[in-house]
Order: structure tokens, then sequence, then C-alpha cells
């Protein structure tokens, strides 16, 4: 099966920056006005996953966002696959607060190449595991018989399936024969 991944565009966290959202709630956040703009010249680029026979999203609204605007000018069926989420930098949803934690999460866990080890500041969830979970989403894709596919989802989930060793933009994509 041919998967289009698409990462989100620009997330605007200042939206979700007061107190009252902290761990989950900081994935509450739209996209910026450039964040917008991106997803709007991507959905113009008809060859962004030309033959792709739906669209597939995160739930996160950043990811959402991002869907909404690049199925606007294509005949496909969009639907919203819960386990196409982002890397949980804690995997309890009840250590983790703020964006410093989150950072820090994020240093360990690519520090130790997606390891959990004993001292970690915080129970994240691990390489192997985000790969597996993506693996059933896809996997499900496949067994309804879909060819080929878009996903709109984030950095970390794509970088388990495309090797790559630096930042991917805002809606690049990449061609994963699955």
């Amino acid at each position: 099966m041919k998967v289009f991944f698409i990462r989100h565009s620009e997330p605007d966290y200042s939206k979700v920056a007061s107190p009252s959202y902290f761990g989950f709630a900081r994935d509450f956040a739209p996209l910026t006005d450039r964040g917008i703009e991106i997803a709007k010249q991507c959905s113009a680029n008809i060859n962004l996953f030309k033959g792709a026979e739906i669209l597939v999203s995160s739930p996160y609204t950043r990811a959402l966002q991002t869907a909404a605007y690049l199925v606007q000018n294509r005949d496909i069926p969009f639907e919203v696959a819960v386990g196409l989420h982002e890397w949980r930098p804690d995997v309890t949803g009840l250590e983790l607060g703020t964006a410093e934690q989150s950072k820090q999460a994020y240093k360990e866990f690519l520090e130790h190449d997606g390891k959990l080890f004993d001292g970690a500041s915080f129970k994240y969830e691990e390489r192997e595991h985000v790969k597996q979970r993506v693996s059933n989403v896809l996997d499900s894709y496949k067994e309804r018989g879909f060819n080929s596919i878009a996903v709109v989802c984030h950095q970390v989930v794509i970088k388990q399936f495309i090797d790559i060793d630096t930042d991917i933009d805002f809606c690049q994509s990449f061609i994963y024969n699955y």
C-alpha cells in the first residue's frame, strides 16, 4: 500500500499557553495564520498525494485543521484515526504539565534512541510502540482494501517509517511503500 505521509502545518501554541491548558490540552492548539497559508498552498498542489483513495488524519487539532484544508480541493473521503496521534511524552497522563517538561521528555527520547531508561524524567512512549500503534492503523486500511492513502500526522510518527535525521518541515510529504 502506498502511504503519503504529510506532516501537519504550523501550530499556534500561544492559544493554549495559559495554566489551564496542560498535558494533552496543548494538543488543542490550532494553526497559526502562517500555518493556514502553508496548508492552503499545499492543498493547491494537485500532485501532493495524487492517487490517494482516502485522507486519514491524526485526531490532534493541528493535524485535523491541516487535513481539512488539504481535502478541500479533492474528491476523496476523509477520516480520523485515533492511533495516528503524536508521540506521547507522558504515557501516564499524570506527570507532565508544561511545554518545558515535554521538551525535556523529547530530549531524553532522542538521546536514548526512543527507548525508556532507568532515571527517565517521564514515562514517555517508546519508539517501537509508536511504530506498532501506527502500523496497526495502516494495517486496518490495507485490510479494508485501500491501495493508496494520505496520512496527515506528526514528525515523530513519520520518522518511524522514513529515515530522516533532520526536522520535517510543516506540510512536508513523503511517499512510503507499506
